[in-house]
């Protein structure tokens, strides 16, 4: 596939991979089979992009019209075959795994594991694998941007801490600029979509946005903040919450 830009706000943003695909489906099914695996996506319909979430529609897999999120944050309810292609967004992982194989072995906190399959990748990176420590015990990997390394999944699945980084630490967020006051509203909207259990709000007397948000959706935010004005900054303070 061909990796190109949707707008000028991904210009600066390296850690985020995209790729476009052409669409033609008639029900949500049919778009929920190509965006089911990425971060986010965005379609294209009707000489607009859409911003879309997989979890967002996978439970209304028979409908024939689904909801977008234009730039403003506006929802807007579009046919799906009115959609003529669709951008995928893929957080690329920080670590460098790129080129690593079946029977090479990677350090996990100190621990040597042995790749013996990888299951994903992105841009060759691998972002989950199934490995052996030293003992032969072996264990599926998940490469997680929370922490930036790789989550140790159980045979009942992620342990509480493993969860925890996948993307429920959360971190303080000041949110400042000239134009926060007037976009309070679709900034606030973004950050509820992309993470319901922020408690970020609107100060008046400081112009600010302030609140704990999940830093492993630390991107999406940032993307969204961009579309609304370049010039709005984020930043993340030292203190880390539980």
């Amino acid at each position: 596939m061909k990796y190109l830009k949707t707008f000028e706000q991904f210009i600066n943003e390296s850690s985020i991979n995209e790729r476009r695909v052409s669409f033609k489906g008639k029900k949500v099914s049919d778009l929920y089979k190509i965006i089911k695996n990425v971060d986010s996506a965005e379609f294209f319909a009707n000489g607009k992009h859409y911003g879309i979430e997989p979890d967002d529609i996978k439970h209304d897999l028979n409908d024939t019209t689904v909801f977008g999120f234009d730039q403003d944050g506006g929802e807007h309810e579009i046919k799906i075959h009115d959609i003529e292609f669709v951008e995928l967004f893929e957080n690329a992982p920080s670590l460098n795994t790129s080129g690593v194989k079946p029977g090479e072995i990677v350090d996990i906190d100190g621990e040597e594991i042995t790749v013996i399959e990888i299951y994903k990748q992105i841009n060759g990176s691998i972002i989950e694998f199934k490995g052996s420590n030293e003992d032969g015990d072996e264990a599926t990997y998940i490469y997680s941007d929370a922490c930036d390394d790789y989550v140790k999944e159980s045979e009942e699945g992620l342990s509480k801490s493993g969860h925890a980084a996948l993307g429920m630490k959360q971190v303080r967020i000041v949110i400042s600029g000239d134009s926060v006051k007037k976009n309070a509203d679709k900034i606030l909207k973004f950050i509820d979509k992309a993470d319901p259990n922020s408690n970020c709000d609107f100060y008046d007397k400081t112009g600010k946005i302030v609140g704990t948000y999940a830093k492993a959706k630390m991107d999406n935010i940032k993307r969204d903040l961009k579309s609304i004005d370049p010039k709005i900054t984020i930043e993340i303070k030292d203190q880390k919450l539980k």
